[in-house]
């Protein structure tokens, strides 16, 4: 008696083609899918540093639902297999809970785009320009030269001062001069200052007040817009031209001092 009789022999030959049938087909419209959502993230606001992860996913995702396919055009149930795997997920999770997190705050990040490669932020205690930005951490260089790697889920938990986000950028200089010192000529001469930098903006044009009046010194805020590229290299700048031009326009700049009263008292 044969070990396969002709109708079993002509069902697995049946199964067997449609399988291969399937995997053909499968594996065709796996490519074009992955070229045409490439090509759809291209188009998008998504940092290029991602494509690769989603296209990775979408490769895996389909891959998994052709495996399925596959076996169930073959007879077999894929159902113990889905449990297996989805077990193994739970205990994945919640092994690698934290991981999980960085992972969520990743992707956040790379969808509100807080900042970008290059951009100058503050977060986290930490002040510098954004070196990488990977889906579980961050690394940021500081001005002095330290790499700091922070967890992205503890990024989109916090506080982020981007400084390089827009073109231009404000920048103040605290000034202080003495009560004798006349404060028109002060702001006067301050401001001829600023006209002769042909990096500060002309608008916003800058201005210069009367912040407050301290114990000793009469206090001044002056305030222009340039480019954020520039900012620093205004700033350094014009602070080192300050007391010359007060000096040249006969302006003091005071030295903190203390007026002493005594009073005699006779005692009785």
């Amino acid at each position: 008696m044969p070990f396969f009789d002709s109708d079993t022999i002509t069902k697995i030959s049946s199964q067997a083609l449609v399988a291969l049938l399937i995997l053909v087909i499968g594996i065709v419209a796996i490519k074009i899918s992955i070229k045409i959502f490439s090509r759809f993230l291209r188009k998008t606001r998504i940092d290029p540093m991602f494509h690769r992860f989603f296209g990775n996913i979408l490769k895996v995702a389909l891959w998994s639902i052709l495996l399925i396919t596959l076996l169930d055009s073959m007879g077999i149930k894929a159902t113990s297999f889905l449990t297996a795997f989805a077990a193994a997920g739970v205990a994945v999770a919640m092994a690698l809970k934290d991981s999980l997190g960085n992972f969520a705050g990743g992707i956040l990040i790379m969808f509100t785009k807080p900042f970008t490669k290059g951009n100058f932020v503050e977060c986290c205690g930490v002040s510098g320009m954004i070196e990488s930005i990977d889906l579980l951490y961050t690394t940021i260089l500081t001005i002095d030269n330290q790499v700091v790697t922070v967890p992205n889920g503890q990024l989109t938990n916090s506080t982020i001062t981007n400084y390089s986000k827009l073109e231009t950028r404000r920048l103040t200089l605290n000034i202080s001069i003495a009560y004798e010192a006349d404060i028109e000529t002060a702001k006067k001469a301050l401001l001829d200052m600023l006209a002769k930098d042909n990096r500060i903006l002309p608008d916003p044009p800058p201005y210069c007040v009367v912040d407050d009046y301290g114990d000793s010194s009469v206090n001044l805020i002056l305030r222009c817009w340039c480019k954020t590229s520039e900012f620093w290299d205004v700033r350094w700048d014009n602070m080192n031209k300050v007391k010359d031009t007060l000096k040249d326009a006969g302006v003091t700049i005071p030295f903190p001092q203390l007026d002493i009263e005594i009073k005699n008292e006779r005692r009785m």
